[in-house]
């Protein structure tokens, strides 16, 4: 019975439902990973066309054919502008019928050519260009061609599905760090295990983690941003946040274009640190080096990378900015649908009405954020008010890069982006859904009750999270 009891209890350690639910994560996102054919992820071509270019020979001693750049076309596969052995591979298992209904199985294991595309018959070389990349290619990519290096010997197959893997660690660190997150702005163990788990089953999350796209990465690192933000506000400034935020910064600058939005939060972080000192008579030379030696950094990383030239707007740009923001605001909805993980896969599909009661929760919770940042009584249970005000200022300034990004290309004429994809929004999750709950527990007012809704949310971010696989996912590919 003694022996029972003491697994009994050990079960109950925080560390062990951490690890639990970090295990269930990386095993569901396994199980997923395989069940999402080869290239079925988004612009996965692209990327994984970039991780073949980087480990192309110097010398390129094969027949290059130099064909106009166009568009990528899912009609036509083979037209397009990747390695031959994507280029053959797509053709191999038929990936525009993939696309357009579902996988087809010679037998009930093997897929349609899977024995000609394990022979390893074409060169994982671009034998046209320019090559269809990914420009600039970042952090994510590179380490990803040390993975397809590593297995040069193997099929097409295990080197993409092992790159996959790598998205899924960066995924699970995620979740790691959005628990640490959870518990340093004043959540309990428990609640930040449930947040944690919650996230974890996320939908859109869930799918987007097994992809080949550096974005697996960003997510992790603006994790580890909001992280060290937080640690800032509650700590004061020393050499351990300092260097995960200045570190989380960077990393995030190698891994894609969109951390220059970070540069935001840092410098409200600097400043609110600077306003701190003068507040309490603290300015001393050792705070104001420091405060300087950041700005200094991070400037210095921004001019490297951007110049206000590439930052400006086309002259007599078209649409306005008013106007441009009208027009996007019709487009809400639908982003937010994809980001919640609302898809039209297959029919009778019910995931639009899961996230309409995700929409409800949303709304409550801003009216609850709102009445509790202007109300002067503080709830113990929920965290404090300068954190709220670091979270949204996190949503806020990817709001704007997103925004401003897609304004300057559709201004631009290069393409038309008033609906901007949910799967954008995706690195603040952590952040979101840590508003989310404190929106509500600010309108419950009870400890009691928000865990209840805690519980409630993790249940049906369960049920979400199955309907998706069973009802979506495998119905599409493979029934």
């Amino acid at each position: 019975m003694s022996k029972f009891q003491s697994i009994a209890n050990f079960c109950k350690k925080p560390a062990f439902i951490l690890g639990l639910i970090l295990a269930s994560f990386f095993l569901k996102e396994m199980f997923l990973s395989a069940l999402l054919p080869i290239f079925s992820g988004v612009d996965e071509y692209r990327h994984y066309n970039t991780i073949q270019y980087l480990n192309e020979p110097k010398e390129k001693n094969w027949e290059i054919k130099d064909v106009p750049h166009e568009k990528f076309s899912r009609s036509d596969f083979e037209g397009n502008r990747f390695s031959e052995e994507i280029l053959q591979t797509g053709k191999a298992m038929d990936i525009e019928t993939i696309w357009s209904t579902k996988a087809s199985f010679t037998n009930s294991y093997v897929g349609a050519n899977e024995n000609e595309i394990n022979s390893r018959k074409w060169d994982p070389y671009n034998k046209i260009y320019p090559p269809d990349i990914v420009v600039n290619a970042g952090l994510y990519h590179r380490l990803a061609a040390y993975i397809e290096k590593f297995f040069t010997n193997s099929s097409i197959l295990i080197r993409f599905y092992a790159i996959r893997t790598l998205s899924i660690i960066f995924g699970t660190l995620a979740i790691l760090a959005a628990y640490f997150l959870l518990k340093n702005i004043g959540f309990s163990q428990k609640n930040s295990l449930i947040v944690s788990a919650i996230i974890s089953l996320q939908p859109r999350f869930s799918i987007y983690i097994t992809n080949i796209n550096y974005d697996a990465l960003l997510i992790f690192i603006f994790t580890l941003f909001a992280l060290g933000g937080i640690l800032f506000l509650k700590q004061g400034l020393n050499w351990k946040n300092g260097l995960l935020i200045l570190a989380s910064f960077i990393l995030g600058m190698l891994a894609k274009g969109t951390s220059i939005v970070l540069i935001i939060p840092l410098f409200a972080l600097i400043a609110f640190f600077i306003f701190q000192k003068i507040k309490e008579r603290k300015i001393n030379l050792k705070y104001t080096a420091t405060a300087l030696l950041m700005l200094m950094i991070v400037s210095g990383i921004f001019f490297l990378k951007y110049n206000l030239g590439t930052l400006a707007l086309p002259k007599n740009s078209d649409p306005s900015l008013a106007a441009f923001l009208t027009r996007s605001l019709h487009r809400i909805p639908a982003t937010s649908t994809d980001y919640w993980g609302g898809v039209s896969w297959t029919r009778d599909n019910f995931s639009n009405e899961f996230v309409g009661v995700i929409w409800v929760a949303e709304a409550l919770s801003i009216v609850g954020i709102f009445l509790y940042l202007f109300s002067r009584k503080k709830l113990e249970f929920l965290p404090e008010k300068k954190y709220i005000c670091f979270f949204l200022l996190l949503m806020l300034a990817l709001q704007i890069g997103i925004r401003f990004n897609n304004w300057k290309i559709t201004a631009g004429g290069s393409e038309l982006l008033y609906g901007t994809p949910g799967r954008y929004f995706i690195p603040n999750l952590t952040v979101h859904m840590a508003l989310i709950f404190v929106g509500i527990g600010a309108l419950v007012r009870q400890k009691k009750y928000l865990n209840t809704l805690l519980l409630t949310g993790l249940v049906f971010m369960f049920a979400f999270s199955l309907h998706i696989i069973f009802n979506v996912v495998i119905p599409r590919f493979y029934l």
